[in-house]
């Protein structure tokens, strides 16, 4: 009898464990997947503006200033972009939500004035900045945090390229 309480009992948590990260899984899915697509939607327009407009390429210093002046004044200077979210992974060091807004922000700047950037890691970063906020926002303990932060991820990298399963492949891969 005693076996099959314990049993029980591992299935009522597992169950519980289950519904709280479909429910959490899917606010974070739904408010990152939301982000990086009208980050898709910014890059795009961009991207489209600077063709019709070959001329903005001699605006590509400017764009430059513009993006260091907003990263002094938001005090982000010394960011590490990817490896910070990486090593909130492994080590749990802090990746603020203003990173989220500053690689929006300047990715699309430096699309719209011709630069050469990648959408990998902005949607890296994005997805990784906003799935750390929320699991402080929860007050996640660290695995916990881990896991939200992967799912942040996986939402953008979704959201950006359309591949939800290698999205979530990808996340587990990084950790």
């Amino acid at each position: 009898m005693s076996s099959f309480k314990t049993c029980t009992n591992a299935v009522s948590f597992n169950v519980k464990n289950f519904i709280k990260w479909i429910l959490i899984g899917g606010v974070t899915g739904v408010i990152v997947g939301a982000v990086a697509s009208a980050f898709a939607h910014c890059l795009s327009f961009a991207a489209s503006y600077r063709e019709s407009n070959p001329n903005i390429l001699f605006l590509l210093p400017v764009g430059g200033l513009v993006i260091v002046f907003l990263y002094r004044i938001l005090h982000y200077e010394n960011n590490k972009g990817t490896d910070d979210v990486i090593d909130n992974i492994h080590n749990d060091v802090n990746v603020p939500l203003k990173m989220s807004f500053l690689i929006f922000v300047s990715t699309v700047i430096t699309v719209l004035c011709g630069g050469s950037v990648g959408r990998e890691g902005a949607a890296l970063q994005i997805g990784g900045s906003l799935g750390s906020q929320i699991g402080r926002w929860l007050k996640f303990s660290r695995e916990d945090k881990k896991i939200i932060l992967m799912s942040g991820m996986a939402a953008a990298f979704s959201a950006l390229f359309g591949t939800p399963i290698a999205a979530v492949f990808f996340s587990m891969e990084v950790a």
